[in-house]
């Protein structure tokens, strides 16, 4: 017999109230990707075939060209590219579903270095209505690790959040990249978490300590950099012990404030699993879940691992703190059967949705809800940490099969 441990809203059942949505994040260093890495291509589509981000922002993009071949051969027709800026040194981009965001504008915030690219979208809700304002600001701080690498970090990041500070009323801002901090002491990390205004939270706490990410076994499942043991490509070598890429969030995206929330448990060093500090990604044992393909893809296509994150979207006028008495949910797992309990004071169809840490889909099917109770059974054999979702119901909830 399995025993389950629930992580829900309440105990025993849950009340239910507005219809949200789940998006998927994706930031990734490219390596210098151009029109000239078609023998990579193959490596990003595994990637995004397994994720599926509905946006991904890139960096170290070196020609819209590379953009384009992008779009066209590693996803699939439902994406488009934003309006790319050629800026200096290496450039930033960003990929979006066109059937879920209508792209507004994106605009440059230069530095001595590179650019940043802030994109500004609406989140299209299921009737194709803008309705969440989304902003995504895709980075690519200084690297290195001596004094002087620092300090234009700093600078950098000075820059942006006092553009950031200037906005009228900012709302729904991720902010992704490769930002190179070493540790949380950083002028720049502290800039983007405790700037003297407007600031944006690191989704694993805004340390004030000097917290020291290198090869440090307790930040081992959040490094990014490198992917490999031996150098080729351009990339880095020495295994994973840095963590340099972030998905940095704004404070509504922590409360819901303005429409959408962050599933806070979702971000990950996508394929990381916390066991291969100073390793190879491909090399054995896998990170759970993952296959050997999918591994390699990581470990081929560039010198970082993405980072993700998944996004609660709650599109209508309800409050997400208003209670409404209009479903009440439980489920529990026996066996090898998942048990859905539902009381309702309606009739409809909706739609099951179970994924795995990493975001990809292990059960999916149709719930038929009648007035009353409803119970309903599906074969679940899984064991691990998983997210149960059924979108018509608002419902989003993590839990653990063992």
């Amino acid at each position: 017999m399995k025993l389950l441990l629930l992580f829900i809203l309440t105990f025993g059942f849950l009340w239910v109230q507005s219809q949200s949505e789940t998006i998927k994040v994706m930031s990734y260093n490219l390596l210098n990707f151009s029109d000239d890495d078609g023998n990579r291509v193959p490596y990003l589509k595994t990637t995004m075939d397994s994720y599926m981000p509905d946006l991904l922002l890139v960096n170290e993009l070196i020609s819209e060209e590379g953009g384009l071949l992008i779009l066209d051969s590693a996803l699939n027709q439902n994406y488009s590219f934003a309006p790319f800026i050629n800026g200096p040194d290496s450039d930033n981009g960003l990929f979006y579903r066109n059937d879920k965001f209508t792209f507004q504008q994106v605009t440059p915030i230069n530095t001595d270095l590179r650019d940043f690219n802030m994109y500004e979208l609406y989140y299209l809700d299921s009737a194709g209505n803008d309705t969440v304002f989304v902003t995504c600001i895709s980075a690519h701080l200084k690297a290195g690790s001596s004094l002087s690498n620092e300090a234009q970090r700093t600078e950098e990041t000075q820059v942006l959040m006092t553009y950031l500070n200037q906005l009228n009323d900012p709302t729904n801002i991720i902010l992704g990249g490769d930002f190179n901090f070493y540790n949380s002491g950083e002028g720049g990390f502290q800039n983007i978490v405790n700037f003297n205004g407007y600031s944006l939270n690191d989704p694993l706490g805004n340390e004030t300590n000097d917290i020291d990410w290198h090869s440090n076994w307790n930040y081992a499942h959040m490094h990014t950099q490198s992917t490999r043991i031996s150098m080729f490509g351009g990339g880095a070598n020495g295994g994973l012990d840095d963590r340099f890429d972030f998905l940095f969030v704004s404070d509504d995206l922590l409360n819901g404030g303005h429409k959408m929330r962050l599933i806070s448990e979702s971000y990950q060093a996508y394929g990381n699993d916390g066991n291969h500090l100073n390793d190879a990604i491909n090399d054995l044992p896998l990170s759970n879940g993952f296959t050997q393909e999918e591994m390699d893809a990581l470990h081929f296509f560039s010198d970082h691992l993405p980072i993700a994150a998944s996004f609660e979207m709650f599109p209508d006028n309800v409050s997400i703190s208003e209670i409404e008495d209009e479903f009440r949910f439980d489920f529990f797992i026996d066996g090898n059967q998942l048990n859905i309990a539902l009381e309702s004071n309606q009739e409809l169809t909706a739609s099951i949705h179970i994924y795995d840490i990493q975001g990809r889909s292990v059960l999916t099917d149709t719930l038929s809800i009648k007035k009353g109770t409803t119970f309903q059974s599906f074969p679940f054999h899984f064991v691990g940490m998983y997210f149960i979702q059924i979108p018509e119901l608002g419902i989003s909830n993590k839990f653990l099969n063992y």
